[in-house]
């Protein structure tokens, strides 16, 4: 009886946060990355256009959202003015945002998407090889395909990590 308490003990502490073996978000390659499929909303000509094999070399946001969830919408609303800050800096830096929630009609994402004016790649169907279990969740890859960072895009981590992946870009 004593070794089975243990046992689950052990089990039990090794749950809690700080105790789990650490994630090394390093070993997660932008191959890795389910695309999906593209829908034809935000950025159209790039959406369309999109080859996983262009990315090399440029920092990439890949934001994981849904439109049912009202810190989502706000999140594509921000990478929007993200993505013309890009544009105006000429920076190599791409953003694709990729639809989770399978119960939504394409049309119901794609006002949503106008709505906010991103003018970025949108998939849906996709997904991150990293989770956190909600959403929004987004990674930052380096340009070396790696990925840098993962986790709620809300928090100030997301800021963080985005500008040590553009110090990688040297530019």
């Amino acid at each position: 009886m004593t070794k089975q308490l243990s046992i689950a003990a052990i089990f039990l502490i090794s749950l809690l946060p700080g105790f789990a073996e650490k994630e090394n978000v390093a070993d997660y390659k932008i191959n890795m990355v389910n695309w999906g499929e593209a829908l034809a909303v935000g950025d159209k000509e790039k959406t369309e256009k999109f080859d996983a094999s262009s990315l090399k070399g440029k920092v990439v946001v890949v934001e994981e959202f849904g439109v049912k969830t009202p810190a989502c919408v706000q999140r594509i609303k921000d990478l929007g003015r993200l993505a013309k800050k890009i544009e105006r800096d000429e920076l190599k830096v791409v953003i694709i945002a990729i639809h989770r929630q399978r119960d939504v009609p394409d049309q119901q994402i794609a006002d949503a998407v106008e709505k906010a004016r991103a003018e970025i790649i949108i998939r849906k169907n996709g997904f991150l090889p990293a989770s956190i279990g909600g959403m929004p969740h987004a990674a930052i890859f380096l340009p070396d395909g790696t990925m840098l960072w993962h986790g709620d895009s809300t928090e100030r981590d997301f800021d963080k990590a985005y500008k040590k992946a553009l110090d990688q870009l040297g530019e």
